[in-house]
């Protein structure tokens, strides 16, 4: 599982937060760059590996999805089925 503290790259970068008064982790707001740098860590990982790596286990994958799915129609990145079968999320090379 990708974290903060296990991954120097991901150390500048703001970890994603909500408001100060949010406490539950369906109310969080993801941050588009720390999804970028996961794709960039790792080419590949499924929205639901993000969802667990940025707010925890058994997180599920609507957390992360609109934001995949915005960055996708941006053509930041691209998402392709990967060769397990899932969905995976990969920096765009063009």
């Amino acid at each position: 599982m990708i974290t903060r503290r296990s991954e120097p790259a991901l150390r500048s970068l703001p970890y994603p937060s909500a408001s100060p008064s949010t406490r539950h982790r369906k109310n969080a707001i993801f941050d588009r760059d720390y999804a970028m740098a996961l794709v960039a860590l790792r080419p590949g990982i499924s929205d639901r590996e993000i969802a667990a790596s940025v707010f925890g286990p058994g997180t599920p994958s609507s957390t992360v999805t609109p934001t995949c799915r915005a960055l996708a129609n941006e053509r930041v990145i691209k998402r392709k089925l990967r060769a397990d079968g899932l969905l995976g999320n990969f920096l765009r090379e063009d």
